[in-house]
């Protein structure tokens, strides 16, 4: 994995609770020699076996006091992460550095929103959020208009489909402010139903990101599309004449349709799937 470009830093050697430990009858003597174990001999086996520099430490439980912090100093860490909540900002302890939870209820807008993007506003997707695309084309384009294009750098803006294991070439018009990316050998990367596009930019005020995505869904010509039902038809029912004397009429029944007219229901009729700016999983 480290050969591979993955980043492996250190969790201690046994994972345990760092400060529990001082209370289970060791002198100090012997509770320092423990920490300095757990924290040294992870950042050497790591160091032999991935041939990188271990630099930083995640808290095991997120447990840590000032003793602990003073020891991951001691033992050549930079950095440590414990799991308090918040930003790391410029000036911050290092090795009291804090974190967001990621959970599978998390929508990718909120993710994304974590990571410091913030909204842009998008118009006229292609093919537009939710859309069922009844067919791939050998060339198929994914496009959106940034209103407010006057307020982003146009040397900023870019755009991607996440489903794609590859970067595809995207042109962007300063004029109008449309992007668009052209799919062409690339679309038979396109194994999943739903895809997500996404777009950013620069704003020239603030010099922040800004991002939106939405999501759709593109079918293979060979798929068959969702089965409709026939109709379900209702027959009216006679008319009632009305008898002649004194007699009143009968009333008709309240559904019937007197004027022979058939009356239709469409049944089983599919939902298309939809999905708001915000992104996540679609909803029917």
């Amino acid at each position: 994995m480290a050969e591979a470009g993955v980043d492996v830093q250190s969790h201690t050697l046994t994972h345990p609770f760092l400060t529990k430990r001082r209370h289970q009858g060791l002198s100090d003597a012997q509770y320092g020699e423990w920490l300095r174990r757990e924290l040294a001999e992870s950042k050497r086996i790591l160091e032999k076996e991935s041939g990188k520099k271990v630099q930083f430490i995640a808290y095991p439980y997120g447990d840590y006091d000032t003793q602990v912090a003073k020891a991951v100093e001691k033992a050549g860490y930079t950095a440590a992460l414990t799991c308090d909540f918040g930003r790391v900002r410029r000036g911050s302890d290092p090795l009291r550095m804090k974190r967001f939870v990621i959970d599978d209820k998390m929508d990718f807008a909120a993710f994304r929103k974590y990571l410091g993007a913030t909204p842009l506003q998008l118009a006229e997707m292609t093919p537009k959020p939710g859309k069922v695309d009844p067919g791939i084309t050998p060339v198929t384009t994914v496009s959106a208009r940034i209103p407010g294009f006057a307020t982003v750098d146009p040397k900023s803006v870019g755009m991607a489909l996440l489903s794609l294991g590859t970067t595809v070439p995207y042109t962007y018009d300063a004029r109008n402010g449309e992007v668009t990316l052209t799919i062409h050998d690339a679309i038979s990367s396109l194994k999943a139903k739903y895809h997500r596009a996404i777009v950013w930019a620069t704003d020239v005020k603030t010099g922040k990101r800004v991002e939106a995505s939405w999501v759709f869904r593109l079918t293979d010509p060979s798929e068959p599309l969702p089965a409709v039902k026939p109709l379900s038809v209702v027959k009216p029912l006679p008319a009632v004449v009305a008898a002649k004397g004194p007699a009143a009429a009968k009333p008709a029944a309240p559904h019937a349709a007197s004027s022979g007219v058939v009356a239709a229901s469409v049944m089983g009729a599919p939902v298309l799937p939809i999905a708001g700016h915000g992104g996540g999983t679609p909803k029917q």
